[in-house]
């Protein structure tokens, strides 16, 4: 069997549609800021470089 499953209900409009991704696209845009919020200060010029540098390695040497 393929295709969607039959319902009894209209299909949304496209101001419903609209509507629903507008609050979802809020919701999720406050749960990313609380992901990205650390006690730590954000790093260095340096500390990045060297981070990459070690990704790289591992990447490409090993």
């Amino acid at each position: 069997m393929t295709g969607l499953a039959k319902t009894d209900t209209p299909p949304a409009t496209d101001a419903e549609v609209k509507i629903r991704l507008r609050r979802d696209r809020k919701g999720a845009a406050k749960r990313l800021r609380g992901l990205a919020k650390t006690d730590m200060p954000p790093p260095t010029d340096a500390e990045v470089a060297l981070m990459l540098e070690e990704r790289l390695v591992k990447k490409y040497l090993k």
